[in-house]
This record gives structure tokens, C-alpha cells and sequence, in this order.
């Protein structure tokens, strides 16, 4: 593919890991350097770095970010949230005495920037001038395009067909997971040295968590 652009922002790593790369500093998570992680291990004892999925409660940090809902799919004769609970024995046209199964079935609609969030390189890019020619276009790592490579709000987004109103046509999160992202890591506890007293003398930026 041809290069997406001609100037890289300063200190950025565009391009250090080619052209196309999607994964950015995520690259120098490599073997060697999981294996380092590994050699450190001396108790064994593993624990979730993640927030509960509904925390923190209610639109208090973001009015756009909601917490999750949880509901039931449809049933067998495609009515909407009712296939909870479900005994196969009563099932009609599917069902017998015989069987004892019992079933549930969920849909979740999640705000990934809700908890603990779920961001890639497709959270946040910048206007900048990539094609060198004195006009800044708004750009994501590496020179993806703000409605071409990272498209919406439209109706099928995708372009497959679906009900997609945004997609990611590059730098979604899936690299990030086929990847891995283990190494080692520092924790710091943050309220120990800070408290909370500056969450509170925070003015609130409309633009978002990024301020970009």
C-alpha cells in the first residue's frame, strides 16, 4: 500500500514498524521481553487489573457513557428479550418431555469507554498536515483517515451490509488482542500519593477524556 503520508507528527513512531502497521509501541511487547516478565513470577498469584463492567455507576463521569444492560435475545420465534429461563421441555416445535435442559441466552450493549476502557489507536488522532502540503486533515496513528479507514456515523459503516453506524476499518482493538499485551508492568497507587482531591478540582473537559 502506498504511504498514507508524507510528514509524521514529532515524536510520533509512525512508520517505524512500516507502513501499515497497526499496533504502534505495542510491538516492543515481544517475546524475549514476555519471557523477562515470566522469569520475574515468584508467587504465582494472578489478579484482574480490570474495574467491574458497571462501574462507576451511573453518567457521573461522561453523559455519554452509560453502563452496561443486560437482556435476554429473542426466543425461537424471534420475540425480542424473552429467551431466559427457557425449558426446552415446553419448547413448541422444538421441545419434548424428554429433554431437561433449561437455557439462557444474553445480549449485552456495552459503552467501551465506560469501566476500564477497551481504547486502541482508534480512539484518538489529531488534525495534522500528513500530505505535506500546508492543509491539516484529522488523522489517526500512522496516517489512517478519519472516514475512510475509521468511517462513521453512517449507515453501514462496514460496507458488509450490516447494521454497523461506525467501524474501524484499521486500528481496532482486535490487533491488540491477537497480539497479547503481556509484559511486565509498575503498579501505582495513585490515591496513596495524590487522594482524590484532584478529581475533584478537575475542570471538565467537553471535548472528552483526551481532550483531543
Amino acid at each position: 500500500m502506498a504511504q498514507r503520508w508524507k510528514q509524521r507528527p514529532e515524536g510520533s513512531t509512525w512508520g517505524d514498524w512500516g507502513d501499515d502497521d497497526e499496533l504502534g509501541r505495542i510491538n516492543l511487547l515481544t517475546s524475549e521481553k514476555v519471557l523477562q516478565g515470566v522469569r520475574e513470577v515468584e508467587a504465582g498469584i494472578s489478579f484482574c487489573l480490570s474495574l467491574p463492567l458497571d462501574f462507576p455507576g451511573g453518567t457521573a463521569l461522561n453523559q455519554r457513557r452509560h453502563p452496561p444492560v443486560i437482556a435476554p435475545t429473542e426466543d425461537m420465534d424471534g420475540n425480542a428479550a424473552t429467551f431466559y429461563n427457557v425449558h426446552m421441555s415446553e419448547m413448541r416445535d422444538w421441545g419434548h418431555p424428554k429433554y431437561v435442559d433449561v437455557w439462557a441466552d444474553d445480549v449485552v450493549t456495552l459503552s467501551l469507554q465506560y469501566s476500564t476502557q477497551w481504547d486502541s489507536l482508534a480512539h484518538v488522532g489529531a488534525e495534522f498536515d500528513a500530505d505535506g502540503d500546508g492543509a491539516e486533515e484529522p488523522v489517526y496513528y500512522n496516517g489512517y483517515r478519519a472516514g475512510v479507514d475509521l468511517v462513521g456515523p453512517q449507515a453501514d459503516a462496514a460496507g458488509d451490509g450490516g447494521h454497523h453506524v461506525s467501524f474501524a476499518r484499521h486500528l481496532g482493538l482486535e490487533h491488540m488482542a491477537f497480539h497479547g499485551v503481556q509484559g511486565r508492568g509498575v503498579l501505582v497507587d495513585l490515591h496513596h500519593h495524590l487522594g482524590d482531591e484532584w478529581a475533584r478540582r478537575r475542570p471538565r473537559d467537553p471535548r472528552g477524556d483526551h481532550g483531543g
